[in-house]
């Protein structure tokens, strides 16, 4: 969770990847170990008058941690005091973002495995009821205290709904 201004950003954590965190921490492992194990595995480079070895063995665990990084930051939720933004594609070439006023939000749900139970993470859903035949639904997923930010998005769709209805009591 990041404060910027009046905004509130929330990431997906790290431990919504730990199966893909311990996939590259085993892969990185191997690879040091089958670069002492196996000398043909580590390849010799001359980059700027520097001989580097690059084991190929490691080219898996990088490829690994290089995916990790990307679905960190890949999506984000943005809680502005006049609406919720979800932005995925951050870094891929499709960018897409769904914009839901307080008002219009009607439900507000925590998704959660077992395993993100044990975290402390979930899955938060947002549901709106579109003026189109379909809703707009927007789900952010892994974040950190999932019910602290269903009471913080449902605290300001009371206060929005009351504005709407003209509820100021």
């Amino acid at each position: 969770m990041r404060k910027d201004n009046a905004n509130i950003i929330y990431h997906t954590s790290f431990l919504h990847f730990l199966p893909l965190l311990i996939a590259a921490l085993a892969a990185a492992v191997f690879a040091f170990y089958a670069s002492f194990e196996w000398k043909w595995s580590v390849q010799w480079a001359e980059i700027g008058g520097y001989t580097v070895p690059l084991p190929l063995f490691g080219l898996p665990a990088i490829v690994l941690m290089v995916m990790l990084i990307c679905r960190k930051y890949n999506e984000k939720l943005i809680l502005t005091p006049e609406y919720v933004l979800f932005i995925e594609g951050i870094i891929r070439w499709k960018q897409e973002s769904v914009r839901m006023d307080y008002a219009s939000i009607k439900e507000v749900t925590i998704e959660e495995t077992i395993l993100q139970r044990l975290l402390g993470l979930g899955d938060v859903c947002c549901l709106t009821a579109a003026a189109s035949a379909a809703h707009k639904t927007a789900t952010m997923p892994g974040v950190r205290s999932p019910r602290k930010i269903k009471d913080l998005i449902m605290e300001r769709v009371r206060i929005a709904q009351k504005e709407v209805r003209g509820d100021f009591a």
